[in-house]
Order: structure tokens, then C-alpha cells, then sequence
């Protein structure tokens, strides 16, 4: 019985140390983020992927950061094609 709640104790634990990393690694992205770092902010989410932290929330914020950075590079590829077009007119 005594080793069943040494097991129990020492996971949560462990999975207490997890969310301290997980928040750790979202606090990281988030000021990048807002500091107009996004690919910073993406990086630090890589790194924390890399390392084991394979939570819900960090691939999220992945997930939205490259959809961010993709976007933005589409849009100013919308930008550039209406200054070519207005150069032609």
C-alpha cells in the first residue's frame, strides 16, 4: 500500500514539473510574441517541443503562430502584386 502512494505522489510530481516547463515555454512565446517577435516566439515553442513538452496548449500556440507568420507572408504577397498591378495602370 505504502509503494502504491509513493507511485502516486512521485506522478504527480512529475506531471507538476511538466506544467511548470509547459507554462515556463508559453510565457517564453508570449513575450516574443508580444514584443513583434513572432519567430522567436516560435522557436521557443520548437524548443519546448523538442525537449518532451508535447502539451495541447503549446501546440496550439504553434499552430497559431504559424498560421500568423503564413498569413502575413500571404498578405504581402497581396501587397505586392496590387503595387505591381497599380504601376501598370
Amino acid at each position: 500500500m505504502i509503494k502504491e502512494e509513493v507511485v502516486e505522489a512521485s506522478s504527480g510530481i512529475r506531471e507538476m514539473q511538466d506544467a511548470k516547463e509547459i507554462s515556463s515555454a508559453l510565457a517564453r512565446a508570449v513575450t516574443h510574441h508580444l514584443a513583434g517577435q513572432s519567430e522567436n516566439a516560435l522557436s521557443d515553442l520548437g524548443i519546448a517541443l523538442d525537449s518532451g513538452n508535447r502539451s495541447a496548449e503549446v501546440f496550439a500556440a504553434r499552430g497559431y503562430l504559424q498560421l500568423e507568420l503564413g498569413l502575413g507572408k500571404l498578405f504581402q504577397g497581396f501587397g505586392d502584386r496590387a503595387r505591381r498591378r497599380a504601376n501598370l495602370l
